[in-house]
């Protein structure tokens, strides 16, 4: 008997400990998981130390063993206390810390005094005989024991009555199981060894699985820690495995106590144990399979896939534009996934989320009570979009008025920050809880019916709109179509004249800028300085006005399609060292040095000279007038991978970053460059970029504000190392458009 006992008080420790590792493992995040942890290692304890007392050899191992038993024991009256204020939402640290000191206190005395409370005698098989109980030591624990299981008690008791209907469900269960328990505990390990029958005290552990078994019940039934998927598995396998242990176990008790033991009986013993394990090992899938479908059954009646649930509700509400439709559907296919007692989308007004505007609900007694609930399901959902009110304290008054309306999921339908109403479900009929991935879904569903509810309440200024949309948009175009031809007809004019009138300006600035060319360099005699300098800013304005005529005519030529690139074989270096020849003087004149890094061998190009000079001259020109004076801008010519690469770099004033990317658009101009230089035309760049994107190049542009830019592009090289296309009849096919 001792041996089947010890048996089952060491299996009795190992599914205790298992489930409580198991828990505590899966449940990151919940404050019961260190208080459920070690209450029940307690009682693991409480039934190891037990089974080893029954089977020392020892009086010394069987004393060590009886104090561990008794120490356990009270750590279970500890825990349970420990466990009851966490039950109550309790979150402080040191509380749960505290209520261990008695057994802590315990340990202190039995390392002083191990025979304290009890002394054991001897090792025999007469329990009764073994020990002696000290009557005042063990009084003394007795009423510790007690009190702690009390307060324990009170503390689980008073969780009962301050939670939601869902929650009281898995915490009876819990606190039926540690009822239950801690009477038979107290029966058997704590009245009866007083009385004298110290024999019993190996039935008070075995109970303790129904504290275990009670919290595993909740955790799948009503998902106490959430965590009704791992369970469902993990008690699948150890029902399975168990059934086949207890199928072999039960075989070989049967057949060995048939077979007289000898030397042949041990060869048919062992035959018989390789077919029962054989047996064990075949039935092991069909036993999983039974025992999956049975779990299932018990425990996941109303088990749904979130999947399937989203498609069914999407389908059922999708082209609806009635709104009492979309609810109606939207109830439907919520009552037939989740199963709950009742169900109700409430619709509140566009500017005001506290106020309801229409509630439809499956019956009237819900639609009543809901229509007063505005306000609560306005701020209990303003930290998050679903709230599970079962899993929320009761400290919340919004949340306990919801929780008194039988509400356990509310859900806010939103689009972007627009409230369009709630949907609120009741406890499940079944009186299972809910999950994680219920109120997942239910807020995928809310996001879908807001969307539905929208466009249905929209549907008729839709339909008005588009009536007054289409009547404005006819007499718009019509006005459109007469102001289009008047601004096509006034852009050949102003193209016209652009054309015509820079063409006529340059012959004569063309002539002044020589003319007073010809003067300073005393074609007319000396002049002094006074004039030199009159006479350069003359020089420089008229030179700068040839360049801004040039850029006028290309702008034209793209406007009439007219711009096109003639390329030649020319030296660009050649040209860069020309264009810096010319407006040194300008440089000069702004006390500005202009450097020139011209590389030793650079191969001849085909290229468009003049319009090339164009874009060198222009960045140039802005580097001088927008860089301050006694600085250096440094122009680099180079080959790098294979492409002719120009840099202008200057220390002026850089380009504002949020201005960057229009710098080369037509007419544009950064801010601090207008203040810099209010004549600008804003259109070099932009002929800079149309001339280089026509010899197939990219431009090249860094700027930091206040620190200086680069402009300047690169050529490849061997696109323009070659003549363009032959001429074939039509001059457009030998230059190119860009």
């Amino acid at each position: 008997m001792n041996q089947w006992l010890v048996g089952f008080l060491l299996g009795v420790g190992l599914v205790n400990a298992v489930v409580a590792i198991t828990v505590f493992m899966r449940t990151r995040g919940s404050s019961l998981r260190w208080t459920f942890l070690l209450l029940v290692l307690a009682t693991s304890s409480w039934a190891w130390g037990i089974a080893l007392f029954l089977v020392a050899s020892n009086a010394n191992y069987a004393q060590f063993y009886l104090n561990s038993y008794y120490v356990a024991a009270l750590a279970i009256g500890c825990g349970v206390i420990a466990f009851g204020y966490r039950l109550t939402g309790g979150k402080s640290p040191y509380i749960p810390a505290v209520s261990y000191v008695p057994a802590i206190g315990l340990t202190g005395l039995f390392f002083l005094n191990p025979r304290w409370l009890i002394t054991v005698n001897n090792v025999g098989n007469d329990l009764n005989g073994r020990v002696t109980i000290h009557s005042l030591p063990y009084v003394m624990y007795a009423i510790i024991f007690l009190v702690c299981f009390a307060m324990g008690w009170a503390l689980i008791k008073g969780a009962l009555g301050n939670q939601s209907a869902t929650r009281r469900k898995h915490q009876q269960v819990v606190a039926l199981g540690v009822v239950v328990g801690g009477v038979f505990g107290i029966v058997f390990n704590l009245l009866l060894p007083a009385m004298g029958h110290y024999e019993y005290i190996g039935i008070g552990p075995l109970f303790s699985l129904l504290f275990t078994y009670s919290v595993t019940f909740a955790i799948v039934k009503h998902s106490l820690f959430d965590l009704r998927n791992t369970f469902l598995s993990s008690l699948t396998y150890i029902l399975a495995i168990s059934s086949a242990a207890l199928v072999y176990g039960a075989g070989v008790w049967i057949i060995g106590s048939a077979i007289t033991v000898s030397v042949n009986d041990e060869l048919v013993m062992a035959a018989v144990y390789i077919i029962l394990a054989l047996i064990a090992a075949l039935t092991i899938n069909p036993l999983r399979d039974f025992f999956d479908a049975y779990t299932a059954r018990l425990f996941f009646r109303d088990r749904h896939r979130p999947e399937e649930a989203l498609d069914s509700f999407g389908n059922a509400i999708l082209d609806d534009v009635d709104v009492q439709s979309i609810a109606q559907k939207a109830m439907a296919v919520i009552d037939e996934v989740m199963h709950p007692t009742f169900v109700a989308v409430i619709l509140t007004e566009r500017d005001d989320a506290t106020a309801i505007q229409q509630v439809y609900a499956q019956n009237s007694g819900a639609q009543s009570r809901l229509e007063k609930l505005g306000g609560d399901m306005h701020h209990a959902t303003l930290a998050s979009q679903a709230i599970f009110t079962d899993a929320v304290t009761m400290q919340d008054e919004n949340i306990v008025r919801l929780q008194k309306a039988g509400i356990s999921i509310i859900c806010r339908m939103q689009i972007r920050d627009d409230v369009v109403g709630y949907i609120a479900v009741g406890e499940k009929r079944s009186g299972n809880s809910y999950g994680t991935s219920d109120v997942l879904m239910l807020s995928s569903m809310a996001d879908e019916a807001a969307l539905a509810v929208v466009n249905s309440q929209r549907f008729d200024e839709i339909q008005l709109f588009n009536i007054r949309l289409k009547r404005e948009v006819s007499a718009a175009t019509r006005q459109l179509r007469l102001s289009n031809k008047k601004l096509i007809e006034m852009d050949a004019t102003k193209d016209e004249f652009v054309s015509m009138a820079s063409h006529q300006l340059r012959t004569p600035l063309t002539s002044v800028k020589g003319y007073i060319s010809m003067v300073l360099e005393g074609d007319a005699g000396e002049i002094t300085d006074a004039q030199r300098q009159l006479l350069t800013e003359a020089y420089t304005s008229s030179e700068r006005m040839v360049h801004l005529i040039g850029d006028f005519l290309n702008v034209s030529r793209l406007q009439t399609g007219k711009f096109m690139i003639d390329r030649r074989n020319v030296d660009l270096a050649n040209i860069v060292k020309q264009e810096i020849e010319v407006i040194r003087q300008i440089a000069e004149s702004h006390n500005i040095k202009v450097v020139y890094k011209r590389p030793e061998r650079f191969p001849l190009l085909y290229l468009d000279e003049g319009k090339l000079r164009q874009v060198i001259m222009n960045f140039i020109d802005n580097a001088i007038y927008y860089s301050p004076e006694s600085t250096t801008i440094t122009v680099t010519l180079a080959i790098e991978d294979g492409d002719a690469v120009l840099r202008v770099k200057d220390k002026g004033m850089g380009v504002p970053p949020d201005e960057q990317h229009q710098l080369f658009t037509k007419f544009f101009r950064a801010d601090n460059a207008r203040r810099q230089r209010p004549d600008g035309t804003g259109i070099g760049l932009y002929l800079a970029k149309r001339i280089i994107d026509g010899h197939a190049g990219k431009l090249v542009f860094e700027s930091t504000l206040g620190k200086g830019s680069t402009f300047g592009f690169r050529l490849p090289i061997k696109k323009l190392s070659s003549p363009p296309p032959p001429l074939t009849g039509d001059d457009s096919q030998q230059k190119t458009t860009p």
